[in-house]
Parts: C-alpha cells; structure tokens; sequence
C-alpha cells in the first residue's frame, strides 16, 4: 500500500484581502510538518486554493521523513551581518544527546558542550567581527561508540569592507592614437570618499574571447569564503566497531597595435577619492576594457570595471597571415567599414614591400551606410626578411590606413659556420658559400670578447629569453646569474656599473635578480611531483638526474643569501636518498650523491664505495667526484683529479677537452662541453695553477656560439666554471686594438683598453654585400696586449626546390594524408587501415592529418622536435590520441613543438590535425628534430608544397 499522509486541523481563520497580499501570524500548538492550506474564491466565482509545508521543531519531535540523520544543522538564513544573532538549530534522531558545539574556521572561535533538549536544540549565536568572511558551525558526538557529526557553512556579510569603484572617461568614444582620459572614483559602502591605492589596466576586450578574466575578484580574494582549518577526531578505532561504514599618402596609417593599452601597477587618490589616469592609446580599432582594482589602508577592496571604443567613420581592416614563405602565393584580403551616416564610394590600395601584387594594387567599392565589404589581392611571396603591407581606404573627407609587417622565412636548407678561439696576434678563417644561397637569408656577426667577463650579460640574457620552459631551463634562467652576481661582489669591484655597456640594463638585472629567482622557484615548486623530485616537463616522471640538478640548484640559491622552501628542499633531498641506494650506474649515482653533498648531506659509506669504481666513471662524474672529495676534505681529491687530468684529450697544443660522448648513446652526462666545463671546476677547486687550465679555457671559448654554447645545459656549466676561474684572476686590463676584415674589406677597427670592458662584447655585423660566392676569409688582427676572445657565426640559406631529406642522427618523412582511414588486405590476409595521401583539391575549411614518422637512436635523451605549418593552415586543438609518447607539445605561430625525456624506440609516430584556411600555394618548411643538448644530433624531412583552392 501507498503511504498517506494524514493531518488533522489545528487552526482556522478567516480573512479578508483588501490588497493584492497580505500578513498573517499563525503560532502553532503543534510541532512536526505543518500543512498550511489557503482557499478562497476569485472575481469569476472559482475556487482557488494554495498550500505550503513548514517544519515546526519541538522537544520531542524529530523527522524521518528523509532518512535518519545522526546530527541535523539548521539556521534560519544562509548569511548575517556583524551583530546580528544567529537562530542555530541543532536536531538528532537521538534524544537528550550531549554535543561538542563549536564555532570554528581559521582557529577555533567559540566551544561548549551542550545537551538536547529531546531530539533537538535551539541555540542563539551573537555574529562577531571575528567571523567575517565565514565561519562553521560544528557539532558532534559519539554514540554507541560511533563518532558522529554534522557541520555548516554560515556566511558573514562585510558589505562595510567592499569599495564602490567608478570608472570615468572623458568620453565613451575615441580614435585610434588619441590621448584617453580616465577620472577614479573610489567610494566606501556608505558612499563616503576614501584615498586608496589602486591598479589600472587597459585591454583589448577581443583577449577575453579566448581567455576568461584570469585573476580572482579582489573582494573574494580578501573576503571570499575560507576553508575550515579545524579538524575534529575520535580517538576510538573503528575496527571496534566494525569499520567506518586610411589621399593614400596619409601620415596617420595605423601601425602601432596592442593587446595591453595600458597598465599603471600603483596609483593613488586623494582625500576626494578622485584619481586622473592619462595615456596615448594604441592603433587598434577595438573595444577597450579597462579594470581598477583597489585596496585601502585598512583593507577595504573593491573593483571597478569600464569599456570604451575607439574607431573611425571610414575604417580599414587588414586581413592577413601572421607569416609567409618565400615563393608563396596567397590572398591577402582588406575589410573596409562604412559608419560614415551616409553610402560611399571608397578607393581602396594596397602596398606590399617584399611582395608581389598579382591584381590592380588599386581599387573601388561602393558601401552602403553600416556595411562592409573585403577586398582581395593575389600576391607572391618574394626573397626578404619582412614584407611590409599597408592598406589605404579613402572617401572624402574620410580616410583610414593600417600597416603590418610580416616575417618571411626562406625555403631552403639551413646552413651554417661557426669559428670561435682566442686571438693571440692573427686569426684567418676561411668558409665556401654555395651559388644558390639566398641573398636576404645571410646573416652574419662577428662577436668580440675583451675577456671572459664580457661574455656574462649576453650569456645571461639568453638564458633569459630561451623560448621554451622545461625544469632544467627554468632553473638556468636564474641561477648562473646568482653565480655571476655572487662572483663579482666577491672580486670586490666598488662599482659594478664599470662592467656596464649599458649601465640601466645591467643595474636593472642586479635588481631584478631577486625577482627572478623568486619567480623561478616557484614555478620549480610547481613543477615538483608527488615522490618530492621532478621531471624534464611538468607531469613527467621524476629522474634523479633533472631531480639532482634542482636539489643542487636550490642549495646553491641557498647558499647565495636567497631564501628557498625549506619543505619542498627536504623533500627534493629525500627524493635524492631514497633513491640513491637502488642506483647501479655508477655514474648517476655520482651525480645525485654530489647534489646531496653540496646541499649539505654527506655519506662517507657512499663516497668510498663510488670511490673504489671509479674507473667506472666517465670525466663528467669523475670531475664531481673530485668536488665531493674536497668537499669533504679527503685527501683522495688529488689522486683523483690526477686520474681526471689523464683523461684530457689535446687535439692541439694548446686546446684541451674531456670526451664524455658515446656514439649512440647520449644522456645528461654525455656532452663533452658539459663535462669540460666541470672539469675545469675541480681543477680549480683543488689545484688552480695547473698548466692545463688555459688549453681548456680556450676549448670552452671556441665552443661557443653567439649568445649561447650548444643549450642552455652546458651554458650554465661553463658560466659557474667561468665565474669560478674570475675569482682567481684579472682579465680587466686589455690595451690592444683589432682589426677585422672580410675578403680584404675592412669591416671594423676599434681600440679595447681598460673602458672597452664595460661594453661586455662587440657585435660586428658583416655587410651581406660583402660576401662572396665560393671562397670567403675572415681575418682578424690584434695590435697590443691583453686577451681577445672572438666567435665568428655565419647563418645563411641554401636555394633547393627539392628540399631532400637529411639524417645526421635523426630519419624524418612527414606526410599530409586523408582524414579517415581506408580499409585494405595486407600480404598476410589481416584487414588493416591506412591513411592516403591527399589527392583531391584541398579548400578552405577541410582537415588535413598531419603524420610525421621519426627514427633515431634508442638510447637518445632529450629530444626536439620542431614542424613547420603551411601558412595558410591552422593548427586545430583536439585531445590527442593514445599514441601521444611525447611529455610537451606547443603550437606556435609557424610551427607545433614537441618533446621527450627519453627515445626508447626505434621509429616513433606523431599525429595533428590542421583546417586549411585561406587559399593559395604553400611552401612548407621540413620537419626538424634534433638532440636539446647535442644538436649536431639531428635530422630533417623533405619540404612540401601545399596549394589550398579558392
């Protein structure tokens, strides 16, 4: 049988509406569910009725209409203000319970031990100060041996703390370059004006199409709700119970295009409440958003958001790609805007440096008042660096123009000669440039170092701006220039600005070092994983070796004066013990148990043990095991370093290097510059005036390349050698002059003396018109005394229509296939799927599946792997597929990036997806993948062309 309610009637009126509505007070002599039942009859004599249910609680009335609740927790609103009393009621399906209540969130606020009165409590809260932004409300108890509870949120108002923000322009509406004037007005709650600090931001709205606000309210930031830090536990184990159950020629072309307007980090108002904020706006014809967030002395917060437009009557949008190939040909489109109030006949031009126009540059289109129209133009890509495009709109008095400038990339084959060394008197460096270079590609410098120290700020900077983020390069971004900064105090230089080309610049890094690490460390903490050590990207597996190198890096952060998280340090060292233990290789063993030693843990057991295989090393653990060795004060530190210098192999008289590389076989130790570098570190940690120490400088200096070494890896190993090396020597007096000159035309000619060292490096950029086809030298003279570091770095590109394939570690194909499979019998009789190549014509909007097969060394480490796009293409975001081995992917204007720790297998397989967009024939660089940190390990595929039909 269904179950029925039954209610018997406990009170009756009868009333009279003389409005709409009306109050009623009804007291109840009866607890339990009360049906409370209104019937009455309307103008047209029907009768109408309304009913609704309320619970009346009593001393001995509890509900079990919806299950058997242990502890109930009921108020009687969801949010208070300071002041007012909270009604809490307490209910149990347990008569005369005694209840631990308490009043808790941050700390403990209020406790007491309260009894039920029956099956439930009325309890009466005063809502303190102290409880803002919210508090919980806990009670429980044990019955039967059952730790049972129940807790509620309860909100506190704080109206009081929140600012009324208003932002004021001068006017809704501006044109593009015109000076924006802003009024703040900050109020409190009660409308009152109060000074305060604020922010103010300026963007183009269009960035939050792609990304939602990003940074949490600052009301809920201060005042949002807080998580309840009190924990209550039962100390009765639960197994005794059993278990917890733009005339064309105009000046005002628009070129100048931001997303950011604006951005003051500070400001303040005054007493009025009032603050002026002024600024040119950008070029773009857009909506801006502008956001305030504000904060007073006694932390009241508020913020304020506002939203202006900047146009033009006649407007003229370039539509176009973000880069180009050299021989593409394509469309490029103009949109022209008509707001002018009336119909138009508007001439509209296009001039293209570096591109050819294929159609009349110039021409007409009539627009009606609050239309639009495109214009498109066929175009062919030509030889050049950047092609400068501008559009022109004209309809008078009305006019609007829009420029940009667009990369081009060369199709051909990527070349390259670099000649690094010391000069002692001459230097003559000798290199053949092939016929078929491509003129605009050539880039060439000169790079000249008066002393190692002028190499640092270049070096640094580089570091800095290295375009990917994975741990190793997070942590080098910072930490050789703790190094440096560390070395120079130490060399006791009164002023460090002596050192400065430019001395903003350098005092600018010295001040925003400690930022830098700060920021760096925290995305290091954020990279950490659950064991305590960390992987090459975040997610990836924890390696003792990028594990051992942040533990290093971290107690070297320490060791400097710059604070670290000491939790996450010690989780970072025992990571490192842990693991150490089950390690058989020799040398990774090494290279963790010197992290250890370094940050201060050190095991003797370990240290002899290590000691006893260390014909087992290779130079690069063997340099460490020299560094644990005096660290420790062991006298087997020179024994040791004896057995290191045995090693150096001397191509030259005077150069000298540790070969750490293994053919096939390349892993975080096997990089001879790397392993160099250290080497020179134990030399001149425990026998500086050894005779080799100047073979391998030079060795290191000939190894570098511009900015950089081979990857930001061995940068930083050669910086700390370096800066070691500094500590024990004066490289700051030069007096020569050099002479440099290219197939007898002299390039530069400069004096180097004492002032010339604030310069850190002299770029001398080779005139392109200069070189030759087939033999060029260059020769460099030094005239004086002192040292004269140089590298050479000669970048051009070779013409090849054919763009073949090349293997110098890696064998690249890629192919542009159909997007479903086509089912086929093979030799064995299985039924496989295969992808086609594209045949049919390719239009705007198809998909396109991009399948690039890669085979290298099995034991290869680190690898990158870079795939150009076609220009007119799109890469499309979707969640890949199982076969995704890679650790990082990113797609960026030109090119997806990817990239793995380790190879493991002989060929491997990526797959994306592309949607063609705009039509026109593309040329499509090859696919390159090479070794992050050995990049003379790599390989390429063949170029492709791709033709996209209108």
């Amino acid at each position: 049988k269904k179950k029925r309610w039954s209610f018997k009637e406990i009170i009756s009126r009868k009333i009279v509406l003389d409005d709409d509505r009306t109050t009623i007070k009804l007291k109840s002599p009866s607890t339990g569910y009360i049906k409370i039942m209104v019937q009455g009859i309307d103008e047209y004599h029907n009768i109408i009725t309304g009913e609704k249910y309320v619970w009346i609680t009593g001393v001995d009335h509890y509900s079990f209409s919806y299950g058997k609740k242990d502890i109930e927790i009921i108020t009687d609103r969801e949010q208070y203000n300071v002041g007012e009393v909270a009604k809490i009621l307490i209910t149990s399906s347990h008569r005369d319970l005694e209840i631990l209540f308490t009043i808790e969130g941050q700390k403990i606020f209020e406790n007491k031990i309260v009894k039920l009165k029956g099956n439930s409590i009325l309890l009466e809260i005063p809502v303190k100060q102290e409880y803002i932004p919210n508090v919980f409300i806990s009670a429980c108890s044990v019955r039967n041996k059952n730790f049972i509870s129940s807790s509620k949120l309860i909100k506190t108002g704080c109206s009081d703390r929140f600012l009324k923000v208003d932002i004021l322009p001068e006017k809704q509406q501006y044109h593009p370059g015109d000076i924006a004037k802003y009024l703040v007005n900050i109020k409190d709650f009660s409308g009152k004006p109060v000074s305060a600090e604020f922010s103010f931001g300026a963007v183009d709205e269009s960035i939050y199409a792609i990304s939602g606000e990003l940074v949490p309210k600052i009301e809920d930031f201060f005042y949002g709700t807080k998580a309840n830090k009190v924990l209550t536990g039962y100390s009765f184990y639960p197994w005794y119970y059993g278990g917890a159950g733009k005339d064309f020629a105009q000046s005002d072309i628009r070129k100048n295009f931001r997303d950011t307007a604006f951005w003051l980090p500070f400001a303040f108002t005054d007493d009025n409440g009032n603050g002026m904020i002024e600024f040119k706006l950008p070029d773009n014809l857009t909506t801006w958003r502008s956001t305030v967030r504000a904060i007073t002395n006694d932390t009241k917060v508020g913020t304020g958001i506002n939203k202006v437009i900047t146009s033009k009557p006649l407007m003229a949008n370039l539509i176009t790609l973000r880069f180009f190939v050299e021989d593409d040909r394509l469309l490029i489109s103009g949109v022209i805007h008509n707001h002018t109030g009336n119909k138009q006949k508007v001439s509209v031009k296009i001039v293209a440096d570096g591109l050819e126009i294929l159609d009349e540059p110039e021409k007409t289109v009539e627009l009606e008042n609050e239309n639009s129209k495109r214009v498109d133009w066929k175009v062919k890509v030509n030889s050049v660096k950047n092609a400068k495009i501008t559009l022109f709109a004209q309809a008078y008095p009305y006019k609007d123009a829009m420029e940009l400038s667009i990369p081009v990339y060369s199709f051909g084959i990527d070349q390259r000669y670099v000649f690094a060394g010391q000069c002692e008197d001459i230097t003559i460096d000798t290199f053949f440039l092939p016929v078929e270079t491509i003129p605009a590609s050539i880039d060439a410098k000169s790079y000249i170092y008066p002393s190692l120290v002028s190499q640092f700020f270049t070096t640094l900077d580089a570091l800095a701006k290295y375009p990917y983020g994975c741990v190793e390069q997070t942590l080098n971004a910072f930490l050789p220039a703790i190094q440096v900064a560390s070395t120079l105090k130490k060399m006791k230089i009164e002023d460090l600005r002596y050192l400065a080309k430019n001395t903003d610049e350098f005092e600018k890094m010295l001040e925003n070092l400690p930022k830098k690490v700060s920021d760096g460390l925290i995305k290091l903490y954020n990279y950490q994983n659950g064991d305590g050590g960390w992987g090459w990207w975040p997610g990836d597996g924890s390696s003792p070796y990028t594990s051992g190198y942040v533990v290093f890096g971290l107690a070297h952060a320490k060791k400097t004066g710059y604070m670290v998280n000491e939790e996450r340090f010690e989780r970072g060292k025992n990571f490192l013990k842990s693991m150490i233990g089950s390690i058989n290789d020799y040398n990774q063993k090494t290279f963790m148990l010197y992290a250890l030693t370094y940050a201060g843990e050190k095991n003797q057991s370990l240290v002899d043990d290590i000691y006893k295989n260390r014909n087992q090393l290779n130079p690069y653990t063997l340099a460490q095991l020299c560094l644990i060795l005096k660290e420790m004060n062991d006298k087997r530190a020179q024994d040791t370093l004896e057995l290191l210098c045995s090693k150096l192999i001397k191509p030259s008289p005077y150069v000298g290097y540790w070969q750490a590389e293994e053919d096939g076989y390349y892993s975080w130790i096997n990089h001879n510059i790397e392993a160099t570098a250290w080497g020179l570190r134990a030399i001149l940690a425990i026998d500086p005036k050894r005779k080799e120490i100047p073979y391998i400088l030079r060795y290191l200096a000939m190894k570098k390349q511009g900015g950089l070494w081979l990857s930001t890896k061995d940068t930083a190993a050669c910086l700390f050698a370096f800066t070691d090396y500094l500590g024990m020597t004066d490289e700051l007096s030069p007096d020569y002059t050099f002479i440099l000159s290219l197939n007898t035309k002299n390039e530069a000619t400069e004096k180097i003396d004492r002032e010339s060292v604030k310069q850190f490096q002299t770029v001398v950029e080779i005139k392109p018109e200069h070189l030759l086809s087939g033999k060029n030298s260059i020769v460099l003279e030094k005239r004086g005394t002192g040292n004269l570091y140089y590298s050479h770095v000669i970048k051009y590109v070779v013409r090849d229509i054919s763009m073949p394939a090349f293997d110098s570690g890696f064998t690249i194909s890629r192919r542009y296939t159909e997007i479903e499979p086509v089912k086929k019998i093979d030799e064995k009789g299985n039924t496989v799927y295969v992808y086609n190549d594209i045949k049919q014509a390719i239009k705007p909007g198809d998909r396109i599946r991009v399948e690039i097969k890669i085979s290298g060394g099995e034991r290869f480490e680190y690898v990158m792997i870079e795939d150009p796009i076609p220009a007119g293409c799109e890469v499309i975001e979707q969640i890949p597929d199982e076969n995704w081995w890679y650790c990082r992917r990113e797609i960026r204007d030109e090119k997806v990036a990817f990239f793995t720790s380790f190879w493991g297998e002989k060929e491997k397989t990526i797959v994306y997806y592309l949607r063609a967009e705009t039509p026109g024939s593309y040329h499509v660089l090859p696919t390159k993948a090479q070794l992050m940190y050995l990049p003379e390990v790599w390989g390429r595929s063949q170029g492709n062309i791709i033709t996209i039909e209108q």
